[in-house]
């Protein structure tokens, strides 16, 4: 039985599938993490061959935390209303890491997320944050698919069959 989940949180209605996954899977004594991760906008300066000095607008970063803040607080009251236990994270960095650092911080039993199912150049531009937390962490991941990425690249057999 599952005691905590890592539910990691975009703002996305595709993450959100994750969260309606965990809802069906847990029990109400398990306890819900639900996580999102601000990025700082960091922005290198290259002044010499070897110093890069950082620049990070922190009133727009604090405000990012604030956001996300009130974006959690809201569906984990949802979560509570409907008798499951939750709580809320708002930390900075990068999402693989911090996801794996909160899993193993807060000893979570699994982690459930969605993958957005990119390829090609927008895999290798934007990486995949599900396979990098799976290669991260030795908890169970229950990665949630996208199924309207998949909808587009399996196409419907009753559609094949109608063409020419």
């Amino acid at each position: 039985m599952l005691k905590s989940v890592l539910v990691p949180l975009d703002g996305s209605p595709l993450a959100q599938m994750a969260l309606d996954t965990a809802e069906q899977i847990v029990d109400p004594g398990c306890e819900i993490t639900l996580l999102t991760v601000v990025q700082p906008l960091d922005f290198p300066i290259t002044i010499a061959a070897t110093v890069v000095v950082t620049n990070s607008d922190y009133a727009a970063l604090e405000e990012s935390k604030r956001e996300s803040q009130k974006y959690l607080e809201g569906i984990a009251q949802g979560l509570r209303d409907r008798g499951f236990r939750a709580r809320v994270r708002v930390e900075t960095g990068d999402p693989a890491h911090v996801i794996a650092e909160t899993t193993a911080a807060l000893n979570v039993d699994m982690v459930i997320m969605t993958t957005h199912g990119r390829t090609g150049i927008s895999r290798w531009l934007y990486g995949s944050v599900t396979a990098r937390v799976l290669n991260l962490i030795s908890k169970p991941v229950l990665v949630i698919p996208n199924v309207h990425r998949q909808d587009k690249l399996d196409p419907d057999p009753a559609d094949m069959n109608s063409g020419s």
